[in-house]
């Protein structure tokens, strides 16, 4: 699978709609803004139904995941595939992950044959980042690690406001091993928060509510079997 999404436009003009139904109804990755001049709405339905919405003049241009169009035979639907360099993605998008009992070592051992590790090395990354921000599925948070060229472990992340208005980012380099990656991603994650300004990240003002989830998470990262499309990684 991939992280990548894929935009199919009409005529795409200024002050425009785009839609983003393959957001969480409610999320706050809809306040961020592809750009000022742009209206970012919701619609809801199957990719069909989407793409049949963006014909009849509902929106301009409709942002779908790049893997389910290439799984139902429609990739002659799109118009241009987002780069990590333009948009990073959520935290472990386009990765699969099974949890098992701990203490299973029968079903431990089994899930180990269907292990991708260099998935499994980067999501413990970008997973990383997520706790050490106090992250959820609810808060605009992204992160993408890859292995580079040089064997190194190449991460980048960023966390918004949730009306998009202010942005953190941050890059890391690490060596590939999972001790590495946890550690640069736990480092990012703090190092933006040192650096934001008080109530950057009060989203909601649930933040107990987020400590919480990322608890949940850290217990399964370490068996989280993972697996991505292999591709260069572009960072």
């Amino acid at each position: 699978m991939t992280p990548a999404h894929v935009a199919r436009l009409r005529q795409f003009a200024a002050a425009e709609k785009i839609s983003y139904g393959y957001f969480e109804p409610g999320s706050p990755l809809a306040a961020i803004p592809c750009n000022a001049v742009h209206r970012v709405e919701n619609f809801r339905g199957n990719v069909q139904t989407r793409l049949r919405k963006l014909d009849e003049g509902a929106c301009s241009a409709t942002l779908l995941a790049l893997a389910g169009l290439k799984r139902l035979n429609m990739e002659q639907h799109i118009t241009k595939i987002i780069e990590i360099e333009d948009m990073i993605p959520a935290v472990a998008q386009g990765a699969i992950g099974i949890a098992c009992r701990a203490g299973d070592s029968a079903m431990q051992n089994y899930l180990a044959g269907l292990n991708h590790e260099e998935t499994r090395i980067a999501v413990v990354c970008e997973r990383a980042f997520l706790a050490a921000l106090d992250g959820s599925c609810r808060t605009p948070i992204a992160g993408y690690a890859c292995k580079g060229n040089d064997g190194m472990l190449h991460f980048r992340g960023l966390v918004a406001t949730t009306d998009g208005k202010e942005t953190l980012a941050i890059t890391g380099k690490a060596p590939w091993t999972t001790e590495d990656a946890l550690k640069v991603g736990t480092s990012c994650g703090a190092e933006l928060k040192a650096k934001a300004r008080p109530g950057f990240f009060m989203w909601d003002g649930r933040a107990e509510c987020m400590r919480v989830s990322a608890m949940r998470t850290k217990h399964i990262i370490s068996w989280r079997v993972d697996s991505r499309k292999e591709s260069a990684c572009p960072l």
